[in-house]
């Protein structure tokens, strides 16, 4: 609602006089949201009034608004980081074999139950699995050895893999024999020493061979296993091979 102020001018003369008159009225306003009007009135006579007229003020009234801000809210998100947990897999230690005790099964490759050439619980990486057998023709101990034989430059593995604990020791021992040879090669019995992964962490040699032999000559090696270390592999790596190689009376024993 708004107030406004009126004048009345009353004008006697015996002439015709002038007036001007100018009237400021003033309006409120009971509800200003959003913002503040402040009227502003101006009020206008005729210029000439009559002798013994009344002059009568007309007030218009003009708003001027004057704005006032009003609060925009504002969403501030705060990100909230919750870690997620990871699963560490922690390998179960092995069970430990009493010291002095053969670890390694059919190290003296006596045993072919299935029947494929192979001793049993040996296994050949390598293109073709028949270079390997069971062989009576030489041996160092009881009927049989493994016999490994090639002529055609073909570079394979035989292995058996041994479940250890870190801070285990072991101890290595076998014969080889090379009675004959059509050229160069390498015929090496290792100890190796793989993680949880199957990654290579350590190689020991107990016997690397490249020419024939006079017999059967001795393997030896020993190992203290590693803190990552979860498999022992005893293996007989065959390189370019250019003849027959024999094993005999593979053993691993723990000492520790």
């Amino acid at each position: 609602s708004a107030t406004v102020s009126s004048s009345t001018a009353t004008s006697t003369a015996t002439s015709t006089a002038t007036l001007t008159a100018t009237a400021t009225a003033t309006a409120t306003q009971a509800d200003r949201t959003p913002g503040t009007a402040t009227p502003t009135m101006t009020a206008t006579i005729p210029a000439t009034v009559p002798p013994s007229a009344t002059a009568t003020w007309s007030a218009t009234a003009t708003p001027s608004v004057t704005a006032t801000p009003s609060a925009t809210a504002t969403s501030t998100t705060v990100e909230t980081h919750t870690p997620t947990a990871t699963a560490t897999w922690t390998p179960s230690p092995s069970p430990s074999s009493p010291a002095g005790v053969q670890v390694l099964s059919n190290g003296g490759f006596e045993n072919d139950v299935d029947g494929d050439g192979v001793p049993d619980d040996w296994q050949v990486s390598g293109p073709d699995p028949t270079l390997v057998s069971r062989s009576g023709d030489q041996t160092y101990e009881g009927d049989f050895s493994m016999l490994a034989s090639s002529l055609g430059w073909q570079s394979y593995v035989v292995y058996q893999d041994i479940p250890v604990n870190p801070g285990e020791s072991y101890s290595f021992s076998g014969w080889m024999n090379v009675p004959r040879t059509s050229g160069w090669f390498r015929a090496s019995a290792q100890l190796v020493e793989l993680d949880t992964s199957g990654r290579v962490l350590n190689t020991i040699t107990a016997r690397d061979q490249t020419a024939a032999t006079s017999g059967w000559v001795p393997s030896q090696a020993s190992v203290s296993v590693r803190l990552t270390t979860a498999t022992l592999r005893v293996q007989l790596r065959l390189q370019v091979l250019r003849a027959d190689v024999w094993v005999d009376g593979f053993s691993l024993t723990r000492t520790k």
